[in-house]
């Protein structure tokens, strides 16, 4: 399969919760981030109540979703401490029997929270 990222991105291990339109939420873990996507990973609950539609050999894909980042665990939930953004999946990868990673591309995220997402990637390459 071809690499088609944009941006480099960074391993991280952060939580997030993952929305569509209808107001269904699930919990997920970030597995990999950049200035142009994120890769979330979770159980069946993630693909049965957000990408229920997603098959993208047969060119079905489903409404972006929004994804909710918690960059500190612990810390207060503030907008200083979370980067919300709106992705269009790309793809789904099964890790075992009941873990998925899905592949989510940024389709829209602000000025603010892009800023923080660059600062964010940039103090994680001081740290190495």
């Amino acid at each position: 399969m071809a690499d088609k990222r944009r941006q480099p991105r960074q391993t991280v291990c952060l939580s997030a919760v993952v929305s569509n339109d209808w107001g269904e939420q699930v919990s997920a873990e970030v597995h990999n981030l950049s200035l142009s996507g994120i890769a979330v990973v979770g159980g069946g609950e993630l693909l049965a109540k957000i990408f229920p539609n997603f098959n993208r050999a047969a060119h079905v894909e489903c409404a972006h979703v929004s994804v909710c980042i918690h960059l500190r665990a612990g810390l207060k939930a503030s907008v200083q401490n979370k980067i919300v953004c709106y992705c269009q999946p790309g793809y789904v990868r099964r890790l075992s029997l009941d873990r998925f990673q899905v592949g989510l591309a940024f389709a829209s995220i602000d000025a603010d929270n892009l800023a923080r997402l660059n600062e964010f990637l940039l103090g994680r390459n001081l740290e190495v």
